[in-house]
């Protein structure tokens, strides 16, 4: 089974994620997380309510094979980057207002 990490704020929206297998610790996923959000510059707070208090999350998916999640996961990606194009929208338009 093919499992999932996902950083958290209380309001379960998402600020990053990660697939892995069953051979992988779960605290080298939190690692490598947190390394690539400072390596991509990704603020430690949610960026739709803003919450600084975030968790990580660890669960199974129903996948069998890393292939099968990574075609799932890259179609809800593109998802979530449209949706977080439109609140940084709405957000900008908010700030000008």
């Amino acid at each position: 089974m093919i499992h999932i990490a996902q950083y958290l704020c209380p309001n379960r929206h998402c600020i990053i994620a990660m697939l892995y297998d069953r051979y992988t610790s779960k605290r080298s996923v939190e690692v490598r997380l947190i390394a690539t959000m400072f390596e991509c510059v990704i603020d430690h707070r949610c960026g739709i309510c803003g919450s600084t208090q975030l968790e990580f999350e660890h669960g199974v998916t129903k996948f069998k094979t890393m292939a099968e999640a990574e075609a799932e996961a890259k179609k809800v990606q593109a998802k979530n980057l449209a949706s977080r194009l439109v609140i940084d929208q709405m957000k900008r338009e908010a700030r000008n207002n």
